[in-house]
């Protein structure tokens, strides 16, 4: 009796656990960065989506649209050997955060912002405030289809960030405020007439990029190399040309 006790128990966490972990939107971010890879020295923009993962619900991002977004973008700190930063603190809008303009009242959110939550493993970098007054950020718009966004894809903001250490790094998107308690919280506001909040449905999207030394130091490093071992080279071929004294003729 107690054995099927248990496993009843379990299969009931498990589900429990299933249900709890399921999210139906998604956060995705995309770069410029080619082949993976930034130069130090340089400047990347990291591009956020959210996107539907058709796992049940409704599709807000092509029906209703959303009236708000509250996104940040953040460093794993675990997972990252490298390091990058916003391009200018505090983040000019326009520039360092460029943001999908169907969310016409929008602002940059600087890294010690009090709203921008800082979670344990993570580094806060930027991020963008975004709400969509009087109309709504629908994914079937030119605002959002012209960055790549799609039907079930929804173009959020873009930041430009610069490397400041060589090495892997790993960028997380968010919510920016209280991920851990996103279920009470309205960072993500569908535009139906109840303003569904989809915080407690939504889940962060990763992305790694590879920190590289800038290309005038490889080639400094080249030539540093090229140079030493050119100056061997010569010196051994003017020894091996070179007479001994002694093998001269009176």
């Amino acid at each position: 009796m107690r054995s099927w006790t248990l496993t009843f128990l379990a299969i009931a966490c498990g589900l429990l656990v299933t249900s709890t972990a399921s999210a139906n939107y998604n956060y995705t971010l995309t770069s410029n960065a080619i082949g993976g890879q930034i130069a130090l020295g340089s400047t990347v923009t990291v591009n956020v989506f959210l996107n539907y993962t058709n796992n049940g619900d409704t599709n807000f991002l092509a029906s209703n649209g959303l009236i708000t977004a509250r996104t940040g973008l953040r460093l794993v700190t675990g997972s990252s050997t490298g390091a990058v930063q916003i391009n200018n603190i505090p983040p000019v809008l326009g520039t360092d955060v460029v943001v999908n303009q169907d969310f016409n009242v929008a602002s940059a959110v600087t890294p010690t912002n009090a709203a921008f939550t800082s979670v344990s493993g993570l580094t806060n970098i930027a991020g963008a405030n975004l709400i969509a007054s009087g109309q709504v950020a629908l994914s079937s718009s030119l605002n959002n289809t012209s960055k790549g966004g799609t039907p079930t894809s929804l173009y959020l903001a873009s930041f430009v960030l610069k490397p400041t250490a060589l090495g892997t790094v790993t960028l997380q998107a968010d919510i920016f405020n209280n991920p851990a308690g996103r279920l009470t919280t309205s960072n993500i506001t569908a535009g139906d007439a109840s303003g569904t909040a989809l915080d407690g449905i939504t889940s962060a999207g990763n992305l790694a990029i590879t920190v590289v030394p800038e290309p005038t130091s490889i080639a400094l490093v080249g030539m540093a190399a090229t140079g030493f071992f050119g100056g061997i080279w010569r010196k051994r071929r003017q020894a091996r040309n070179a007479t001994p004294a002694s093998e001269v003729a009176v």
